[in-house]
């Protein structure tokens, strides 16, 4: 997804939170250490995975909520 879009585009989607089962194939937010882990050994820089993990959420709630 980074590859594609970009680190400013990507994020765990609103629906992993505070569910206690997700669609196939998604994750939940107990699986979110291993996307750090995955990202890490990705070699992405510690900007890109805050911005993964939480920071570009904000920033997406804004513009779209106007």
């Amino acid at each position: 997804m980074i590859r594609a879009f970009g680190p400013d585009h990507v994020g765990p989607g609103t629906d992993v939170f505070r569910i206690d089962r997700t669609p196939t194939g998604s994750i939940g937010m107990h699986e979110l250490p291993n996307v750090t882990r995955s990202l890490l050994e990705g070699g992405h820089s510690d900007e890109v995975i805050r911005k993964v993990l939480g920071e570009n959420d904000p920033r997406v709630f804004e513009q779209v909520w106007r």
